[in-house]
């Protein structure tokens, strides 16, 4: 239920039309408020947590959706304490791809919203990828080994498969893994994230981190 909670993040391509959908038996028409762009920075930031704070036009919530490819740091920052004391009215709901990195401490302020795929193409990118499912399933010594396969033939797609697995498996992990290691994989994908990071290096403590033979 889309009220019992007050932010929801969803790894799928909602379009506005399939959020009024998704949302018209929770609240009324004029209490749905959409955001589609590119880059969700300051400045949009800003303007959500102003109609965040805004009462509903008729009934108990307003929902505020967030459609976007990435969130700046500022941009996240700025959102944190909404997040953590929001108003009573507002549910945020943020439909962002599963490389979208997003900060922990904000990330952790969110339930994954999954939503029913009705398109297998989607439900194919944005579900746990069968590359890092098989990687986990691994154990240490066979993880090492096919970092440096995938590693020495510069194998980007790989890559971007270990860090989407990763970005995904993180929430679904937490009830799973003891809270250090939590904190080590989020700290792996935060910096896999930046620019100049060494992938090898980051990669091969991915391996060891996750406990062997996982299953997701």
């Amino acid at each position: 239920m889309i009220t019992s909670h007050h932010a929801f993040i969803c790894y799928s391509d909602l379009d506005k039309e399939d959020c009024t959908e998704l949302f018209i038996d929770y609240v009324n028409r004029d209490d749905l408020d959409y955001f589609e762009i590119e880059v969700f920075g300051i400045r949009e930031a800003r303007e959500l947590i102003n109609k965040a704070y805004r009462k509903p036009v008729a009934g108990k919530y307003k929902i505020i959706t967030v459609k976007t490819t990435k969130i700046t740091t500022e941009a996240e920052q700025a959102m944190l304490k909404i997040l953590e004391e929001p108003p009573t009215s507002a549910i945020f709901f943020f439909i962002i791809p599963p490389d979208c990195f997003l900060l922990p401490t904000l990330r952790s302020r969110f339930l994954l919203y999954e939503h029913q795929f009705t398109n297998e193409d989607n439900k194919e990118r944005f579900l746990i990828n069968q590359e890092f499912t098989n990687f986990a399933e691994k154990k240490y010594k066979e993880r090492m080994e096919i970092v440096t396969i995938n590693i020495t033939k510069k194998d980007e797609k790989w890559i971007f498969k270990m860090k989407e697995g990763l970005t995904l498996s993180v929430s679904k992990l937490k009830y799973k893994l003891k809270p250090s290691v939590l904190t080590k994989l989020n700290m792996i994908l935060m910096t896999l994230n930046t620019r100049g990071a060494s992938n090898k290096m980051l990669l091969e403590e991915l391996a060891l981190v996750l406990p062997e033979e996982i299953k997701l």
